[in-house]
């Protein structure tokens, strides 16, 4: 139990189904239809090589690495800039890193966020863009996806001293 949450979560999505559902969208990439994640948890935009090899997507190489929680670093394959991308009737370039990833054939993380100043709205089942061009920002119907196969892991500090004796602690 992290705060509390673990009761209150579990009671809530037995409510509601779709409290466990992931949004995602439909997305158009040079013509193909990517179904993409929604994540403002993620730092940048994400494709699988899978995907941007089956969809044609260029690509300039790059030798790094990424970190997620829980897992040993992967290689980035590849950046693809400007990437032509269209989203219900929003239009617009969007980079994307390439890894190899198999969970997802696209994520749109934080990068696109700030870049096209979007929210993602999840009670109204929208994906919000508002990128200056438009007077209103632009709506994208977001899909609910419940994805069994992937597990998101929570990180738990077992060392209380690193936050001081009493001070800060929560939930006591």
């Amino acid at each position: 139990q992290i705060l509390g949450a673990s009761a209150t979560t579990e009671v809530a999505s037995r409510r509601d189904p779709e409290r466990n559902k992931l949004d995602y969208v439909r997305m158009k990439v040079g013509g193909a239809d990517v179904l993409t994640m929604v994540d403002s948890g993620a730092s940048h935009n994400f494709m699988s090589e899978d995907t941007a090899r089956r969809i044609g997507l260029k690509f300039v190489p790059a030798k790094a690495q990424m970190k997620t929680v829980n897992s040993p670093p992967i290689e980035i394959l590849g950046i693809a800039e400007k990437v032509d991308t269209t989203l219900g009737e929003w239009t617009g370039k969007v980079d994307f890193t390439i890894v190899r990833i198999d969970d997802y054939e696209a994520v749109l993380g934080m990068e696109f966020m700030k870049q096209f100043d979007a929210m993602i709205v999840p009670h109204l089942k929208k994906l919000y863009i508002y990128d200056g061009r438009e007077d209103v920002p632009i709506g994208v119907p977001t899909i609910g996806v419940t994805r069994p196969d992937c597990k998101l892991g929570v990180m738990k500090m077992e060392d209380e001293k690193r936050m001081g004796d009493n001070e800060g602690r929560m939930g006591e």
